[in-house]
């Protein structure tokens, strides 16, 4: 066994035993059109870890019944990667995919090309109600993009205004990080994940793991958002993500799974099995 499993190892168990708590640091303010992070972002999510969180994240909205939504919205689409997974997870179902940046999109055109059931839009999360003014979505989508924001009474009156925008059978599902415990922890996350594709999306991936909210405080921002019912998971180990499920009430997993098909190799292959496992997927 390699170096980097035992350092993998390590990390896990603080994650998961120690006490320390490191506080929150909300995001300083960055350019959302960062060409070198963009650029980061998109081969990450190809072929990189974030690779690797995307099938994560398609395993478990696969493990779900979300009742065949008809349109769903993705927030915070990004460079499409994962919402042309979320396209062929979800065949029948309408996809809007907003971002706040213009050169996200762009490459978002390219990513989700051959998807007839993808439609993009330049839109700001605080300007939803206004956009789409009285539309409301049977699946509600938002991966890694909570911890952008400044802190829990954002986080709070985000989410409610999201329910909102659900139709009576809707769901929100939202994917996040889980803050790593010690200052290590999150520059070893940093280093072994994200470097390899440059120092300013190095340092943008190190910013949100520092600004991601801990479960408690996911649970904080759940509660004051008056949502009467929802499902908050996290792995059995391995604590650096998690996810919640709005409404959760009746929420039950699928009869007939579809078992998106994913192709790693190596420590890819390795990461992915043992996410799978940690979440019980």
């Amino acid at each position: 066994m390699d170096k980097l499993f035992f350092k993998k190892t390590y990390h896990i168990i603080v994650q998961r035993v120690s006490k320390q708590r490191l506080h929150r640091r909300p995001e300083p303010e960055s350019s959302i059109d960062d060409q070198e992070i963009i650029k980061g972002n998109l081969n990450d999510g190809l072929n990189g870890s974030l690779a690797v969180v995307y099938g994560i994240i398609s395993t478990i909205l696969d493990r779900y019944d979300f009742d065949n939504p008809r349109n769903a919205l993705d927030i915070g689409t990004g460079t499409g990667v994962l919402l042309a997974k979320l396209a062929q997870l979800f065949p029948e179902t309408s996809f809007t995919g907003i971002d706040i940046s213009q050169a996200m999109l762009e490459i978002a055109q390219e990513t989700t090309k051959k998807y007839k059931n993808i439609y993009l839009m330049l839109c700001n999360l605080h300007n939803l109600k206004a956009t789409f003014d009285g539309k409301t979505f049977d699946l509600i989508t938002w991966s890694l993009g909570l911890h952008h924001l400044k802190n829990n009474e954002e986080a709070s009156k985000t989410i409610s205004m999201l329910t909102d925008l659900l139709s009576p059978r809707g769901r929100l599902f939202i994917f996040d990080i889980e803050r790593p415990k010690t200052l290590s922890g999150a520059r070893f996350l940093a280093d072994t994940f994200n470097n390899k594709y440059g120092y300013p999306y190095y340092q943008d991936s190190l910013n949100s793991y520092l600004a991601a909210f801990s479960y408690q405080e996911m649970e904080e921002i759940i509660k004051a958002a008056s949502v009467k019912t929802y499902l908050h998971k996290r792995p059995f180990f391995i604590n650096i993500f998690q996810y919640v499920i709005i409404p959760g009430a009746r929420i039950k997993p699928k009869a007939q799974r579809h078992r998106p098909e994913f192709h790693y190799q190596g420590n890819q292959l390795f990461d992915y099995k043992l996410l799978k496992l940690a979440f019980g997927l």
